[in-house]
């Protein structure tokens, strides 16, 4: 059990910062190899488009999607991990965590994939998505990127 105590404002180290920024990036790219391999078009399509890189070359558009990606998987795990080190048992034991960790990847698959990027993606590009767009990969992918959050930052953070 947890020793550590959530104060406010809350003393974030450089650890806290470093075990989420390797987490994020490391679960970001398993996430990305998922949706490369089951659904490429979103990241090669739809997350450029997002951002004004419609119909750009192929190259372009596999740089910026990766990118683009590995930039909301990172601000997205700082999040998370400003959350598990509020909440210590989280930041701390594997069980936790990875419960947290999934249950944050459901979440991020429900509002952000599922409601506001095909929204959108309807509104800056000629496609018309569906909305909500409710893919299985999609959520394989945000589950797998919460596992590696909730798992990583903990290990990290043990070992450090």
């Amino acid at each position: 059990m947890s020793t550590k105590k959530a104060t406010f404002p809350v003393d974030i180290s450089r650890t806290d910062v470093t075990s989420t920024v390797v987490a994020a990036i490391l679960g970001s790219i398993t996430f990305g190899i998922t949706m490369s391999l089951t659904m490429g078009e979103v990241l090669f399509t739809a997350i450029p488009g997002m951002y004004g890189f419609e119909g750009v070359s192929r190259t372009v558009a596999i740089f910026v999607g990766w990118a683009i990606h590995l930039s909301h998987g990172t601000v997205l795990g700082l999040i998370f991990g400003v959350a598990v080190t509020v909440v210590p048992e989280c930041g701390e034991r594997l069980k936790y965590g990875f419960l947290a960790g999934v249950a944050y990847g459901i979440v991020l698959w429900v509002a952000l994939a599922s409601l506001l990027m095909p929204f959108w993606v309807g509104q800056a590009m000629s496609i018309d998505p569906p909305v909500p767009d409710w893919r299985l990969w999609s959520l394989l992918g945000h589950v797998l990127y919460g596992a590696f959050l909730g798992l990583l930052i903990p290990l990290y953070r043990r070992y450090e």
